[in-house]
């Protein structure tokens, strides 16, 4: 049901994007930019207004931690969309309204990650305050993190259904059947959007969906390992890892550069880079360049996806999962980053 509601709303949007598209279009004006024609960007309204229906119908009910996390994510959702829709909200604001989303999440469920596998850790967090604080901080973190990979067709909402259905394997094999439950209900929603944005995007979740995701996402990894003792927290690391290592590396990039600002985007991602090397081979097919680079590039999240079920209880198979990660994520950059600057090189030249 919840791949159907979010099928119907997404369907709507996109047959009367004539009427909204003023407010609603996704222009290619941008340094980020990779698409060529506007196309509405509020696929994240579709998820959201599923979600909420699908709990009306009775999961609310059977899942009452369901209703506090789509609140929770609201403020977060709430930023995202308005600039969606007026493109006015500076990333300051829309980091303030992230954080915000991950106070009233530990606020109103009760969670926050008070284990991480590392003694030293794990006693910092033994204080309230830290934890809360710490809690707050990854959410933030991960909700820009998902934000930050959103420019291929397919790659956010992608990758948030793969660490989902994971978590959803995850939690139902530990007997968390609530957790697997909302779960399924968030990637059946996502699902609903893929069918009109993966391949030839005819509509993109924009600012609100990929906040909402990644905020929705963090709060089940962050219950995940805390309402399940066997379930290690390095297994929730290892699933979020590709967008947060994006971001991290990103940031610190943007800070290194001269004429870079951190908040600011950019088209220097290894997404990007994957992107400028399908269109230098101009070859078209039933899948563009833009679906080719987000298909390549959701190997990252489906291999974490993968390697979380041998690390479910196990910190080292995770670590292991993350370095495997780092170093294959480490030489695709290095190589696109070659082909992309002696392709500039020849056109110089």
């Amino acid at each position: 049901m919840g791949l159907i509601f979010s099928a119907i709303i997404t369907l709507i949007i996109v047959q009367t994007a004539p009427l909204h598209a003023r407010f609603t279009a996704d222009t290619n004006a941008g340094p980020q930019k990779i698409h060529q024609h506007s196309t509405p960007r509020i696929g994240g309204v579709a998820i959201f207004i599923s979600m909420v229906m699908i709990g009306f119908l009775g999961v609310f009910d059977a899942n009452p931690i369901l209703p506090v996390v789509i609140g929770a994510a609201i403020p977060v959702f709430l930023g995202g969309l308005l600039e969606d829709v007026k493109g006015r909200v500076s990333p300051r604001l829309r980091l303030l309204l992230a954080i915000i989303s991950g106070a009233c999440f530990v606020y109103l469920s009760g969670f926050t990650i008070t284990r991480v596998s590392f003694a030293p850790m794990d006693a910092m967090l033994a204080v309230p305050v830290i934890a809360a604080g710490f809690t707050i901080f990854t959410i933030t973190l991960f909700a820009n993190a998902v934000n930050i990979i959103d420019g291929l067709n397919g790659l956010s909402i992608g990758t948030s259904v793969l660490i989902a259905g994971a978590v959803a394997t995850v939690a139902g094999g530990v007997g968390d059947i609530e957790l697997m439950t909302i779960s399924m209900v968030f990637a059946a929603s996502v699902l609903g959007v893929v069918l009109f944005n993966f391949p030839k995007g005819k509509i993109f979740v924009g600012d609100g969906g990929a906040y909402f995701m990644g905020a929705f996402v963090a709060f089940l990894l962050i219950m995940l390992p805390e309402r399940n003792e066997a379930v290690s927290p390095f297994m929730s690391l290892l699933l979020v890892i590709y967008p947060s290592y994006e971001l991290v590396r990103s940031t610190i990039r943007r800070l290194i550069a001269s004429d870079s600002q951190a908040l600011q985007p950019d088209q220097k991602h290894l997404h990007s880079l994957v992107y400028q090397y399908y269109v230098q081979r101009d070859k078209e097919g039933f899948l563009n360049s833009n679906a080719r680079a987000g298909l390549t590039m959701l190997i990252f999240p489906l291999f974490t996806s993968l390697w979380a079920f041998v690390s479910i209880s196990s910190a080292e198979y995770a670590l292991v999962g993350i370095l495997i990660f780092v170093a294959g994520y480490e030489i695709l950059s290095r190589q696109f980053y070659d082909v992309s600057k002696k392709s500039k090189d020849n056109i110089v030249g």
